[in-house]
């Protein structure tokens, strides 16, 4: 029985199992918002990954306490260039590794814009890689 009336537990991919089968809500990157739609595998692994690192930890408490990552840590700090790539490839790492079904995170890039940094990676999942991009500001 589903906890919410208008989610079926019925709705899943035939054949495949609980841990393939992953669900996550559909997030508008322009918004930061849920979109109401539901996705399925590796789509919704990397709406989960996208969740992750824009959210603060620690910061919502209906988040738990190892739920998002310490980016904004890294806003303001006068640390060397490597030490900061370094330091946020460990944090991203952290924060991903946590989900079940991503087995690691790889190929990170760094692009500085003036103040916006541009971070690209790879995640390796148990259903496939995807690459992701997070934008910061006031780097």
């Amino acid at each position: 029985m589903s906890l919410y009336p208008w989610i079926s537990v019925s709705e899943s991919i035939p054949g495949l199992s609980d841990e393939l089968n992953y669900k996550e809500y559909e997030i508008d990157c322009q918004t930061g918002r849920t979109t109401g739609h539901m996705l399925n595998g590796i789509d919704a692994i990397k709406a989960w990954a996208y969740r992750a690192l824009k959210t603060q930890r620690l910061k919502h408490p209906i988040f738990t306490w190892d739920f998002g990552s310490d980016l904004q840590n890294f806003i303001g700090q006068n640390f060397s260039q490597d030490l900061a790539q370094s330091e946020i490839q460990r944090t991203i790492k952290e924060t991903l590794l946590l989900h079940p079904n991503i087995t690691d995170v790889t190929a990170f890039s760094f692009d500085l814009e003036g103040s916006k940094l541009r971070i690209g990676c790879k995640i390796v999942t148990i259903l496939g890689d995807v690459e992701i991009g997070l934008y910061t500001e006031n780097i």
